[in-house]
């Protein structure tokens, strides 16, 4: 048996409107393929320098 587990994720977009696409492609496969949620409150689309990250 193979466990990952991963909380955080930096996807990274030539556009916002590329990163809004993303987003709910990804939130989408991980709710209906993994069954997890994405807390909305803490996802963003933003330009990766405006972005606090500490991994």
């Amino acid at each position: 048996r193979f466990v990952r587990y991963a909380d955080d994720a930096n996807i990274y977009v030539r556009s916002p409107r590329a990163g809004e696409r993303v987003l709910v492609s990804v939130e989408r496969f991980l709710r209906e393929r993994l069954k997890l949620t994405v807390n909305r409150k803490k996802s963003q689309v933003a330009r990766a320098w405006k972005c606090d990250y500490l991994g």
